[in-house]
C-alpha cells in the first residue's frame, strides 16, 4: 500500500487492523462510555479534521482506565463515514488499482455497527442519492468504495484514452459471514440453496 510501512514489491503480505467505536444509539443516549480513542500527537503537517482518529484505544471508566489496545487505526464514534473510508479503504482501493489484491473485513458482534459502516443508512434519500449517482454523508464503506472505483477508472481512462488503448476489467465481491452462511451482498436479489 502506497505511504504505508508495508510494501507489495517484496512479496510480503500486510495485515492492517481498524477499530471503529459504534456511537450510542438514541436510546442509550445520557450514558458513559467505557472506551475511548487517544488522538494521536497533533500533526502540524496534516491539515484534515483527524478528530476522533488515534491508535490506541483505552478500556475502563473513572479511575480504572488502565486497559489498553493499539491498532493500526482506532476511529471513535463521531468519525463520519467518509473518513473511516479515506484513512481504512482508499489506500486498499489505491492498491488494488494498481494491481495488488485487497481485502476489507468487518468483525463483531450483533449491534457492534458493522451493517451500517459497510453499508450505510438505508433510508429512501440516501437510496435516491445512490441511483442519481451521489453519495449520501451515511454512505458505507460499498458504495463510497464502488463510487471511488469508476471514478478513478474513468479519470485513468481519460488520460490514456490520449496516448493509447484503456482497458480494465473489475471483479468486485461484497460478502457477508454469518454463522455458517455466506451471502452476496452486491446480489440483487437472495435467493435459498
Amino acid at each position: 500500500m502506497k505511504g504505508d510501512d508495508c510494501s507489495s514489491d517484496d512479496n510480503s503480505s500486510c495485515i492492517k487492523v481498524a477499530v471503529r467505536i459504534r456511537p450510542f444509539l438514541p436510546i442509550e443516549s445520557g450514558s458513559k462510555s467505557c472506551v475511548e480513542v487517544l488522538p494521536d500527537e497533533p500533526n502540524p503537517a496534516n491539515d484534515d479534521d483527524q478528530d476522533g482518529i488515534g491508535k490506541v484505544i483505552q478500556i475502563g471508566s473513572g479511575k480504572n482506565k488502565d486497559t489498553s489496545f493499539t491498532f493500526d487505526h482506532a476511529l471513535s464514534g463521531n468519525v463520519s463515514q467518509n473518513l473511516v473510508f479515506i484513512t481504512c479503504v482508499l489506500p486498499l482501493l489505491e492498491s488494488c488499482l494498481d494491481g495488488y489484491n485487497a481485502t476489507v473485513l468487518a468483525y463483531g458482534q450483533t449491534g457492534a455497527g458493522k451493517t451500517y459502516s459497510v453499508l450505510g443508512a438505508a433510508t429512501r434519500a440516501s437510496m435516491s442519492k445512490m441511483e442519481q449517482g451521489e453519495l449520501d454523508d451515511s454512505a458505507g464503506i460499498i458504495p463510497r468504495a464502488l463510487h471511488e472505483v469508476f471514478l478513478r477508472l474513468n479519470e485513468r481512462k481519460q488520460q490514456e484514452h490520449r496516448s493509447s488503448s484503456f482497458e480494465f476489467q473489475v471483479r468486485i465481491q461484497f460478502l457477508e459471514l454469518y454463522g455458517e452462511e455466506i451471502r452476496d451482498l452486491l446480489a440483487s436479489t437472495t435467493t435459498p440453496d
